[in-house]
């Protein structure tokens, strides 16, 4: 009969698998003693049998430094193993990091380029109203070059300070332009 199992809670699973097979590895190791035992009963020359199996063993050394050297070759073998499952688990890990940094880059990327193109469409539309407000007051300008130019061909020649502000209607209206200045005809100088 087997001996009684203790009974365990559902996360100790492993623990009992490990006790089981302890368990099972002794009762096996305690019958083949008394299997051995038996049998060296039963063979009256087996002590000297096996001491010169002891002496030969002892001369055939380098068989067990063999034996330690492929041991601790082994070892190194499970350590550099172990070493390479965790670089390639952190070599991962980093692939992981740069893939979601690649991913927010493009993410931002993608933003920076929709604002620029906001900004740009915002500042074509700016340009496009000064050109706009430009060219206009360039026309009124141009009216206002020509509106004086008439007037002064009215009046028959005057200077410009002789001319009476009643026959052009304001002052203001009569602009000449200069490279170094703008300035007002007969005024104080400065646009209106």
């Amino acid at each position: 009969m087997p001996p009684a199992r203790p009974i365990l809670h559902p996360g100790t699973f492993a623990i009992q698998e490990d006790n089981d097979d302890v368990r099972e590895a002794t009762e096996r190791l305690r019958r083949s003693t008394s299997e051995l035992c038996r049998q060296m009963k039963t063979i009256p020359t087996v002590i000297g049998e096996l001491r010169r199996f002891q002496d030969s063993s002892q001369r055939s050394m380098g068989l067990l430094q063999l034996l330690r050297t492929l041991a601790e070759m082994q070892d190194v073998v499970l350590k550099r193993m172990t070493t390479t499952v965790e670089e390639e688990r952190s070599r991962q890990e980093l692939i992981a990091h740069y893939l979601l940094r690649e991913k927010l880059a493009v993410r931002r990327k993608a933003e920076l380029k929709n604002r620029l193109s906001q900004v740009r469409l915002e500042r074509e539309k700016a340009h496009a109203t000064r050109t706009e407000t430009l060219t206009k007051l360039k026309a009124d300008l141009l009216d206002v070059r020509e509106s004086t130019q008439l007037k002064l061909k009215q009046l028959g020649g005057l200077s410009p300070d002789e001319i009476p502000l009643s026959s052009i209607g304001a002052r203001s209206e009569i602009w000449e332009p200069n490279a170094d200045t703008d300035r007002r005809v007969g005024g104080s100088g400065g646009r209106p």
